[in-house]
């Protein structure tokens, strides 16, 4: 188990200790969290938003956005 999952697992743990686990749909953890290298990141978010971002330094808030889905970005 990697550090992410290790700490994932503990914060649900606890939050079992707190919470009903009739009261919530607990998230399952998957076997592995998924490892995407940034350069692959920043391909895969220029082929779908159509605007070439693979030299920036880091993700916009709207990169990052795009990943979750959503429309629109508050900054």
């Amino acid at each position: 188990m990697d550090l992410a999952q290790h700490v994932v697992a503990g914060m649900l743990q606890e939050a079992h200790t707190h919470f009903s686990e009739e009261a919530y749909d607990w998230p399952l953890l998957p076997e592995a969290f998924p490892v995407v290298q940034f350069q692959d990141a920043m391909a895969m978010i220029s082929h779908a938003i159509g605007e070439d971002v693979t030299g920036e330094p880091d993700l916009s808030p709207a990169h990052e956005a795009w990943r979750l889905g959503a429309k629109r970005v508050r900054v």
